[in-house]
């Protein structure tokens, strides 16, 4: 057995009684710590990730840890990963970097700390989609409000490639707003109305009273500060007289 193999297998005990080169590639480009992370294998891959591995290493696909463990939902993985410094923006051979797969699989945790850490929002596949349109399309609503607030563009299109996704065909030049129209994801439609007609002032008015209203954001855990932008995000962009109520009483 090697160290792939192990690492597949979820063999903790092999990496604990073995030498090995930490950041070698199988033939397919893999290492150790792709295994581990793309089969969930948690304790092996936190243990590869604390042993110093190269976390932005890419395989012959593109795929790289961080990309594996939010395609796959590997939440604790995916958040170590973030936190010790993994490059976000890294795409794969058809263009899906970590927070687009997070998006499209309601990967909530993962989706949110990408964002507070600064992933690039506006990244596209090689079909067009970007984050928010992954998020529109299947009706993952807190992550869509989170990019929206984030200030992820509006307008980016797919391009119209021959797709099929739970047995709908794509549309050509689809945005965000027109993927959660069709498949009636009613309030995410809401939220991009809104927010298209909302004043570039007003915005700034309203993410700087979600800053007073929850205090020091930035001493709360991500996770804290996340769920209370999120829920407020929700409650003040679906609701226009609460909204505007809320806004004459921070000016």
């Amino acid at each position: 057995m090697n160290q792939f193999e192990a690492a597949r297998e979820g063999d903790l005990e092999w990496f604990d009684n073995n030498k090995f080169d930490i950041d070698a590639k199988d033939d397919h480009g893999n290492t150790a710590l792709v295994w581990a992370s793309g089969h969930g294998h948690t304790e092996i891959a936190l243990s590869l990730i604390e042993k110093g591995a190269n976390l932005d290493l890419q395989n012959s696909l593109g795929d790289n840890v961080l990309i594996l463990a939010s395609w796959k939902g590997h939440t604790e993985i995916a958040l170590s990963l973030i936190e010790k410094g993994a490059s976000l923006d890294l795409q794969n051979a058809w263009g899906n970097t970590a927070l687009i797969w997070a998006s499209w699989y309601g990967r909530k945790e993962i989706a949110f700390a990408l964002i507070e850490k600064g992933a690039n929002l506006d990244l596209q596949t090689s079909l067009g989609d970007t984050a928010l349109i992954r998020a529109s399309w299947n009706g993952h609503k807190e992550i869509a409000f989170a990019l929206i607030e984030k200030g992820a563009n509006l307008d980016l299109q797919t391009n119209g490639g021959n797709i099929i996704a739970e047995g709908k065909p794509s549309c050509s030049k689809a945005t965000a707003l027109l993927w959660a129209s069709r498949n009636g994801h009613t309030e995410i439609v809401d939220a991009i109305e809104y927010w298209q007609c909302t004043p570039r002032s007003l915005k700034y008015v309203l993410q700087m009273h979600l800053k007073k209203r929850n205090g020091n954001i930035s001493s709360l855990e991500p996770s804290q500060s996340t769920s209370l932008q999120r829920s407020n995000m929700h409650s003040l962009l679906l609701h226009r007289n609460p909204l505007e109520k809320e806004i004459n009483m921070v000016m």
